[in-house]
């Protein structure tokens, strides 16, 4: 589904509101992060702490979203 990044911008606020009740309401979160990027790099675990992955980004995806869809959160 497609939406405006308005629809993001209005999630920003009712997420703020919800969480100063104490709630979380993930929809309305991730909504929230829908027009942001939140990526980021592992350089500075691959060199302070020496991780290596065993498994790339593009797989790792792949075998999350089967974990999801096997579970019934997604169709």
């Amino acid at each position: 589904m497609r939406l405006p990044g308005i629809a993001s911008e209005f999630a920003v606020a009712c997420d703020w509101i919800i969480q100063r009740a104490g709630l979380y309401w993930q929809e309305v979160h991730v909504l929230s992060e829908m027009n942001k990027t939140i990526a980021c790099s592992i350089e500075k675990a691959e060199r302070e702490l020496g991780y290596c992955p065993r498994i790339g980004l593009e797989e790792g995806m792949r075998r999350s979203i089967r974990w999801c869809v096997d579970r019934g959160f997604l169709p």
